[in-house]
């Protein structure tokens, strides 16, 4: 894991959201003394002086690259569905086009995370083939966009997997803590 500083740059008219902008040696505009004046809140229409800009420091594997992966959203999603580092930089790397350029497919991902790849040892025939599939689709032996068919998902999800995507994308979109709530909160814990 190597260490990485980002750069926070306020959104908005109201105190407390930043939204990443890149690594501290992306940004040619980091400036640590500009303010900016916000609102103390979306009912207080006080003024008050924040800083433009903040630093946090991550940890990211070392394969992991900004000027790639450069859809913040994308990433805080596979997080949300739960990605960890630890299932490595192939599973990433063919997951993370799925959100990040392909509309509709995040219940896939979940799907593919949840029900699929952290289930280590499968009871029925069906779930061990599908894994095989997928594993095979991680290892780059699949010809289509996604590892399985329709019906193919349809049989591995349920009304409670859906369901817990739909509570799970619901929080990752309601959530303004972005890349670096994932990052920063899978490297604190």
């Amino acid at each position: 894991m190597k260490k990485v500083t980002l750069v926070l740059r306020h959104y908005g008219e109201n105190a407390g959201g930043y939204d990443m902008v890149g690594p501290l040696d992306m940004v040619a505009d980091y400036d640590p003394a500009a303010m900016k004046s916000v609102c103390v809140s979306y009912d207080n229409d006080m003024l008050i002086e924040v800083p433009r800009d903040k630093l946090v420091e991550v940890e990211v594997p070392e394969w992991f690259d900004f000027s790639e992966f450069r859809s913040e959203i994308a990433i805080k999603y596979l997080f949300a569905y739960g990605y960890e580092w630890s299932m490595g930089e192939n599973v990433f790397r063919k997951l993370y086009p799925l959100i990040a350029h392909t509309n509709g497919t995040g219940y896939y991902v979940y799907l593919l995370l949840n029900a699929v790849i952290k289930v280590k040892n499968p009871r029925s025939e069906f779930k061990k083939s599908i894994k095989a599939q997928v594993e095979e689709w991680l290892n780059g032996q699949g010809k289509y966009a996604l590892p399985l068919s329709t019906r193919q998902f349809a049989a591995i999800g349920s009304s409670h997997a859906r369901f817990a995507y739909d509570r799970t994308a619901a929080g990752a979109y309601s959530s303004r803590s972005g890349i670096v709530g994932a990052l920063y909160n899978k490297a604190a814990a």
